[in-house]
């Protein structure tokens, strides 16, 4: 659900060229925490806003977790930029989808991830996005409200 502030908020934090290194978890939980996830979530997520460098199984994991810990090093892509933006009135995910889409066929647009809850939305593109041309993209429904996140 907060996926999409962890990857802005660690673009943002880290320097130039910062690495971001750690353990993920490719598998699912019925009860959580922890959180699970998958290789392909992730890479989704990442994709643009940082380049990976290692991205494999862990082969330090202790035994129980071996099979399904991911060891990343994800370098910081500062040729790009990532926002992220607050998002009201979306209901399913077939309006997530499409709300995605039209975000991404904004000019300059790499990719855009929304949370599982439809409040959060997280842009990778050439420059950073006016709210204006967002607003627009998403005019077509007049109940959808977005701001951008900037703290």
């Amino acid at each position: 659900m907060m996926r999409q502030r962890y990857v802005w908020q660690m673009h943002r934090l880290l320097n130039k060229n910062g690495l971001l290194v750690g353990l993920w978890f490719d598998r699912d939980f019925e009860n959580s925490p922890p959180f699970g996830g998958s290789r392909t979530e992730y890479e989704a997520l990442f994709q643009g806003a940082f380049i990976p460098q290692k991205w494999n199984v862990s082969e330090h994991s202790v035994k129980a977790r071996a099979t399904f810990e991911l060891w990343g090093e994800w370098r910081k892509n500062d040729t790009l930029s990532v926002q992220l933006f607050e998002i009201k009135g979306i209901t399913c995910v077939g309006c997530k989808n499409t709300v995605s889409q039209h975000i991404a066929a904004l000019s300059g647009v790499h990719s855009v991830s929304m949370s599982s809850n439809f409040s959060d939305i997280l842009t990778v593109s050439n420059a950073p996005l006016p709210i204006a041309q967002v607003r627009e993209s998403i005019a077509y429904e007049p109940q959808y409200t977005i701001e951008e996140i900037t703290f």
